[in-house]
Order: structure tokens, then C-alpha cells, then sequence
């Protein structure tokens, strides 16, 4: 009786996978064409240093047509949107989020990748290079006020 019991726990298992695979898998594979967005990234430098809150990507693709809950910058989940005065998809992300992506790489150009799906689940993929800079704005609170090796304090 023990192996006909597994045997029956096996093909139990294998069923249940298969429908898990079914369910899960198989739509996924079914979506439609990927469009190839144009995208743009404000700010184009990213400062570390910033008290910005978002980074904005404008899109060339119709507000109407974008499924929001699955828009994604570098694996990072879209916060706000709206459309833009031509009525294109405009997508807001937390900066800070954005700042927290592995592989960023400051001093130099990154590129940034914009995912989405629309409504007709067509997937569309955009990408954009920004500078990510790491600089103390000046005036901040850690700012000595030394500029080019010359003191700004009075009697110097």
C-alpha cells in the first residue's frame, strides 16, 4: 500500500503543478506586442544631495491606454500619474526609491528603464540616461562655506 500511496501523492503533486503552471504562466505569455516608448527623465542629473521628492518620466504613450498599477523605473513601483497637456502618460516615482537602486553609479551617466502594460496587455519599455551626481548644495547645513580654497568669514 505505501507505494501506491506515493504514487498517488505524485500524481496529486503533478496536477496541482501543472495547474498552477496553467494559471499562472501561461497568461503571462499570452500579453501582446511591446511598444517601444519614448521616454524622458526629470531631472536629467540626479543629485544625491537633493531634496527633491520625485523623479518624473514623460511618455509618449496616451494616458488612456496605460494599466498604472503595472508601471515600473528600474523595478521601482510608479507613486503618482497623470497626463500631460498633449494628453500622454506622465509617471511620478519616489526619488528617494529611485536613489536606493542597486548599480547606480555616481559621476557618470545611468541608464533607466521604464516597464509598463496598457490596457489592451501590450507591455511598453522606454529607457533613458540621467547623471547621478553626489554634491552638498551650497548654503545646506553641512556646507562650511569654503568655495575655491578661499574663506567667506569676516577679517580673513
Amino acid at each position: 500500500m505505501t507505494p501506491r500511496r506515493n504514487r498517488m501523492k505524485y500524481i496529486s503533486f503533478v496536477c496541482v503543478m501543472l495547474l498552477w503552471v496553467s494559471l499562472f504562466h501561461i497568461p503571462v505569455l499570452s500579453y501582446g506586442e511591446q511598444i517601444d516608448a519614448e521616454i524622458r527623465i526629470s531631472p536629467s542629473t540626479l543629485n544625491l544631495n537633493s531634496n527633491g521628492a520625485f523623479v518624473t518620466v514623460h511618455t509618449d504613450i496616451l494616458y488612456d491606454d496605460v494599466k498604472v498599477s503595472f508601471v515600473y523605473l528600474n523595478g521601482v513601483a510608479i507613486e503618482s500619474w497623470k497626463a500631460d497637456d498633449c494628453g500622454y502618460f506622465v509617471a511620478k516615482f519616489s526619488r528617494d526609491e529611485i536613489q536606493k537602486i542597486d548599480g547606480l553609479v555616481t559621476g557618470d551617466f545611468n541608464t533607466l528603464q521604464l516597464l509598463g502594460a496598457t490596457i489592451n496587455e501590450d507591455t511598453f519599455l522606454g529607457a533613458a540616461d540621467i547623471r547621478v551626481i553626489d554634491i552638498l548644495p551650497e548654503g545646506s547645513d553641512n556646507d562650511n562655506g569654503n568655495h575655491n580654497g578661499k574663506s567667506k568669514g569676516k577679517g580673513k
